[in-house]
């Protein structure tokens, strides 16, 4: 279903035939567009605060050993986070839903970078000093990660980073808060809705059970498939993906830059945040919306949890890091 917004008054000049019913012209981005096809109205109340304006960054690109891995700039925003499967008219209805992902909130992100990929573990393996049986592949997603594996190589990574001068000393790499992931998944301010990440069909942007040569050994090739509208690959499969999040049950109440509950609050305890489908698991928990947590305390885990990295914008970020453009092929 097509959903536009409109305003009152652009409601009452409807009505005084200054528009026809099928040529109604929508303020979006900041010009008029026409709408052709209207299946429902959504009034806006004018008196309504305005949102605020977040920065646009650009997006990054960082080396290790002359290996490169780059960074999504995400401008914030404001969305509904979560999705629900009792009103087929209401907010993010998912027939799958969970009561995990409910209620649906809102949720404020600052901007901030998120990785294009998942981390390739060719880079993790050229810095990381404990055990990893790696093979080194730059095109396969680093696996088979524990949350105190991940945050110890992301703790190396900053040092590197701050020594070979590419990245300011107040900036650090990190793992995405559960509300940056799901932006970033939904697709950002360019989000089309999908269900899955980047679009509605699963097998256009993401490897699952049902896609993957073998179901227990099969993490597939970072960007084999199409990135969502933000550029961003597999955030509907090939590795589940860490978060800094303890997990914790959803609330109802708006939320701005949440980081989720204490370790105290965490339910189950000790549990962190989990999201994104792996190559191992059914279609369902591919969907942006998905939730899922594992122990931040095991000393192993199965081969198919990775992570992503992202960094907050900041001026010094934008202005000291390298840039690099999406080039689009006709």
């Amino acid at each position: 279903m097509i959903k536009r917004y409109i305003t009152v008054a652009a409601m009452a000049a409807m009505a005084s035939n200054l528009f026809a019913a099928n040529n109604i012209w929508i303020w979006q981005n900041g010009t008029y567009t026409m709408a052709e096809a209207v299946d429902s109205i959504t009034f806006v109340d004018p008196e309504a605060p305005i949102q605020p304006t977040f920065p646009v960054p650009t997006n990054k690109v960082f080396n290790v050993s002359g290996n490169e891995f780059r960074m999504i700039a995400v401008q914030g925003g404001t969305f509904y986070m979560g999705a629900q499967s009792a009103d087929p008219d209401g907010i993010n209805y998912d027939p799958d839903a969970t009561g995990a992902e409910s209620p649906v909130h809102k949720v404020t992100v600052s901007s901030y970078y998120i990785g294009e990929t998942e981390f390739p573990e060719g880079i993790l393996a050229s810095l990381y000093s404990a055990s990893y049986n790696s093979v080194g592949n730059l095109q396969k997603p680093a696996h088979e990660l524990t949350y105190n594996q991940v945050t110890a190589f992301i703790e190396k990574l900053n040092d590197y980073m701050h020594e070979t001068k590419q990245l300011p000393e107040n900036a650090n790499f990190e793992l995405p808060t559960e509300a940056q992931w799901e932006f970033a998944a939904r697709g950002g301010n360019l989000s089309k809705g999908y269900r899955y990440s980047g679009s509605d069909n699963l097998k256009e942007v993401g490897l699952t059970s049902t896609n993957a040569d073998s179901r227990l050994t099969s993490f597939g090739i970072l960007k084999k498939f199409k990135p969502n509208e933000l550029g961003i690959y597999d955030m509907s499969g090939n590795v589940v993906e860490w978060c800094q999040d303890w997990y914790a049950p959803y609330t109802k109440e708006a939320q701005t830059d949440p980081t989720g509950p204490t370790v105290e609050e965490s339910n189950p305890k000790g549990t962190k945040v989990v999201r994104n489908g792996s190559f191992y698991s059914l279609p369902v928990s591919a969907r942006v919306s998905t939730r899922g947590s594992r122990s931040a305390s095991l000393s192993s885990t199965s081969n198919d949890i990775g992570f992503r990295l992202v960094i907050k914008y900041s001026e010094e970020v934008e202005k000291e890091c390298e840039s690099w453009i999406i080039v689009k092929e006709d």
